[in-house]
């Protein structure tokens, strides 16, 4: 039995549902765990060296493959750090409404705003935006919900069929049918699996519904060009 790389990734996004997914997945008995979900090698810990990397995934019985889950589609970086050690790896998206998604974003992160609202912390990003101050982990309401950008970027350097999108809603409606679907891709036999961590529903007031019109609004071009680029819609643009 020797250490490996991974034989796949979950890249992401922020706030759709990567937690569960992943602690769900490894249930499955031919797939091993990392030793945490997120590493964040290629991203925050990439100066550290492959070495260790490499430490953080067990010994892998024969047969069986082994993952980690990050939220690498992200930064522009990142992607070129993975096809260089990681070419031959499968990539799984989970991608959520990007209207939910930023507001699940901001409430995660609220106290680190100092507490301003969701209006004022959209606010703060388009100003940083303006002033260059790009690619910020907090203040990345909205550019974290373009996701055709992101994964436009990702095709040019990865063939689409080692990539598999999952629309969060059809997650966290139907888990096991997306987990199956994940087996199919990763090219294990499906099964019943017993749900990992499920994650509690954030109780906190419901987003402004103006403010919300005018996310609908602003994600509407970048979701149609997603729903091209996939072929298929998302139904996000209500």
């Amino acid at each position: 039995m020797n250490k490996s790389l991974p034989d796949f990734l979950i890249i992401g996004v922020m706030k759709a549902g990567t937690t569960s997914f992943y602690s769900s997945l490894i249930k499955h008995p031919l797939i091993s765990s990392a030793k945490k979900k997120e590493i964040h090698f290629f991203d925050w810990h990439y100066h550290k060296g492959m070495s260790w990397y490499r430490d953080h995934f067990v010994k892998k019985k024969e047969g069986t493959i082994t993952g980690e889950a990050s939220d690498y589609m992200w930064p522009p970086h990142v992607l070129q750090r993975v096809y260089k050690h990681l070419p031959n790896v499968k990539l799984i998206v989970l991608l959520r409404n990007p209207v939910d998604r930023a507001y699940s974003h901001y409430q995660m992160l609220r106290n680190v705003t100092g507490g301003m609202t969701f209006e004022k912390a959209l606010e703060k990003e388009e100003k940083m935006v303006k002033e260059g101050k790009t690619k910020h982990i907090v203040y990345s309401y909205l550019d974290r919900g373009k996701y055709v950008e992101q994964l436009q970027r990702w095709l040019k350097v990865y063939p689409g069929n080692q990539i598999l999108v999952i629309r969060s809603e059809d997650y966290f409606n139907n888990p096991s049918e997306s987990l199956n679907q994940t087996l199919n891709f990763l090219g294990l036999p499906t099964q019943d699996i017993e749900l990992g961590y499920i994650p509690n529903k954030g109780i906190y007031t419901p987003m402004n519904p103006s403010t919300r019109k005018r996310l609908v609004n602003y994600f509407r071009p970048y979701n149609q060009r997603l729903y091209k680029l996939l072929g298929r819609n998302m139904d996000w643009d209500l």
